[in-house]
């Protein structure tokens, strides 16, 4: 596995809860309560620089940077937001395109990484599953949060390779909790990474299928 792959599944360790499940009514729940035999509602954005279209819910935006930034400002500690700007940077840094979109509803944000195309393998999947656990087991330690794996899957046809990680960072102090969402994806020319965080467990998969790549 090349470098922008390991590098990568270093920002998965970087947590930041910025919401708490209590806070957020139900009515507002709508399209986290999906599942593979709902309708879902949204509509498509287009990712101009790489001829990718994602398929979101109608409450997500599409954020610069420095936007996204100043959003965060008014939700998190600064040493949340220190930290999340921090995340942002290795990211950009990574060689290929980044996107923000922002639910200011339920307060998820959704993002996206090109990367170099390279296949993605099931072995492959593999070491990200175990970079991802140990990266999230050293940063964990000394704290009170606790870091779980919820689920993990590979998939793969002759044009597109995809690997699903879902993890939970649960804080028992003040009962709140995270859910990942983290799809790695090779197709035949591009390889990207989505990364889905909020404070439900989500099954994003309904809104993923529809992604035209």
């Amino acid at each position: 596995m090349n470098k922008p792959y390991i590098k990568l599944t270093v920002t998965l360790s970087v947590l930041l809860i910025i919401m708490s499940c209590k806070d957020i009514s139900t009515e507002v729940k709508s399209w986290v309560d999906v599942d593979e035999t709902s309708e879902v509602l949204g509509s498509y954005h287009i990712l101009e620089n790489d001829g990718i279209k994602v398929f979101l819910p109608e409450v997500f935006k599409r954020y610069s940077t420095a936007e996204y930034e100043n959003v965060l400002d008014s939700l998190v500690s600064k040493k949340d937001f220190e930290t999340e700007i921090n995340r942002l940077k290795t990211l950009r840094e990574l060689k290929g395109n980044f996107y923000i979109y922002f639910d200011d509803v339920t307060r998820s944000t959704f993002t996206v990484n090109t990367l170099p195309f390279m296949p993605l393998q099931k072995e492959d999947a593999q070491m990200l599953l175990g970079i991802v656990r140990q990266s999230n087991e050293t940063m964990l330690k000394g704290t009170n949060l606790k870091f779980e794996k919820l689920k993990a899957s590979y998939s793969s046809t002759t044009k597109l390779q995809v690997f699903k990680g879902v993890f939970k960072i649960s804080n028992p102090k003040d009962n709140t909790e995270t859910y990942q969402s983290n799809y790695f994806v090779s197709t035949d020319s591009k390889t990207f990474f989505i990364k889905l965080t909020t404070g439900y467990e989500v099954d994003f998969d309904p809104y993923f299928k529809k992604f035209i790549l």
